[in-house]
């Protein structure tokens, strides 16, 4: 908004502003002097005063002539510039919130589901390391289709290539597979 309101005309309203070099100088309104030293930026719609030291935007003046507050004179600038106000509305906001706390749910769980691939995958390999005849071997073969799978999910956990809707289904999956491991060994 601040871009949008030329300090330069707020001043004029109030005060009789002149032209020096870049900058634009009044007598400053915040004390009694008889040499302009009330300078005014119009490209940073800043002011500043080098007798009081006092400075700020132009809402800041405004808010000093209409004696208000800050928002009341930035408010009342918006209006009169005809500058919209981009005020979200409660569903908006609740719908914001929902959405980052899943992806922070979906997030944390992505984390729990990874360790646990991990710490699974590692037993695995351990397993079938230490396999020591055929019978195990036999036993095991359907273990080695899990790893397989498993390496799979974890890659696609990792590369960051789902969108947030594929992210979710995945998390589910997986936890959904391990949730029906654990039930089938005990």
């Amino acid at each position: 908004m601040k871009a949008n309101v030329p300090i330069v005309e707020i001043a004029e309203r109030y005060l009789k502003v002149k032209r020096r070099g870049k900058n634009f100088v009044a007598l400053c309104p915040f004390h009694s002097e008889r040499t302009p030293s009330f300078t005014m930026n119009p490209r940073t719609n800043k002011y500043r005063c080098f007798g009081c030291g006092i400075y700020g935007s132009q809402i800041d003046l405004y808010a000093h002539f209409n004696e208000l507050s800050f928002v009341d004179a930035a408010k009342l600038l918006a209006k009169e510039y005809a500058i919209v106000q981009q005020n979200e509305t409660v569903q908006e906001k609740n719908e914001r919130a929902f959405k980052n706390e899943l992806a922070n749910a979906v997030h944390q769980k992505k984390h729990e589901l990874f360790l646990e691939l991990i710490w699974i995958l590692d037993n695995l390999k351990m397993v079938r390391r230490s396999v020591k005849n055929m019978s195990q071997v036999e036993a095991l073969e359907q273990y080695y289709h899990l790893e397989v799978i498993l390496e799979y999910l974890l890659d696609l956990l990792t590369n960051g290539e789902l969108n947030e809707e594929e992210l979710l289904d995945l998390v589910i999956y997986i936890h959904n597979l391990i949730e029906k491991g654990r039930r089938s060994c005990y």
